[in-house]
């Protein structure tokens, strides 16, 4: 979907800035670059693992044509990846956790039993990972550093 190395590249300026990447203020290195789509069509939302020189990192990102700049992106620009050019043209790339828009089709995907109607961000409060709470009853958190090994 998104050529690896611009994305690597702009992942390197972009994880610094996230309040859960604790790897310095910039990664020594970008090993490796994974994604997966998870859905076709606008907006993408897109499944990323980063390798760095301290761990391996968990985003999920979400690609709307260069030019739409959704409402949930204002006053939150250091959710913001970059414009990058991708199989259906130039996009914008950003975390899709601060996008309500996206919370709903984000849970479709990964708990496709359960139902919901609407999502909301759970802004500024966790350190190490990122959460949207769905229907005000479910929550779906998103680990962001992972290892090796079960969660506790």
């Amino acid at each position: 979907m998104i050529d690896p190395g611009p994305l690597a590249a702009a992942l390197a300026e972009h994880l610094p800035r996230q309040r859960w990447f604790d790897g310095g203020e910039q990664p020594a290195e970008l090993r490796s670059v994974s994604q997966e789509v998870l859905g076709e069509g606008w907006p993408a939302l897109v499944h990323v693992l980063v390798e760095t020189g301290t761990g391996r990192w968990q985003l999920v990102l979400a690609l709307r044509p260069a030019g739409q700049w959704p409402a949930s992106l204002e006053g939150k620009p250091e959710a913001v990846v970059g414009e990058l050019d991708t199989e259906q043209g130039r996009a914008l790339v950003y975390d899709a956790l601060v996008d309500a828009d996206l919370g709903v089709p984000l849970l479709e995907r990964v708990a496709p039993d359960v139902r919901a109607e609407r999502a909301r961000p759970l802004l500024g409060v966790e350190q190490s990972n990122s959460s949207v709470i769905v229907d005000e009853a479910v929550i779906l958190k998103l680990y962001r550093r992972l290892l090796d090994g079960p969660n506790p």
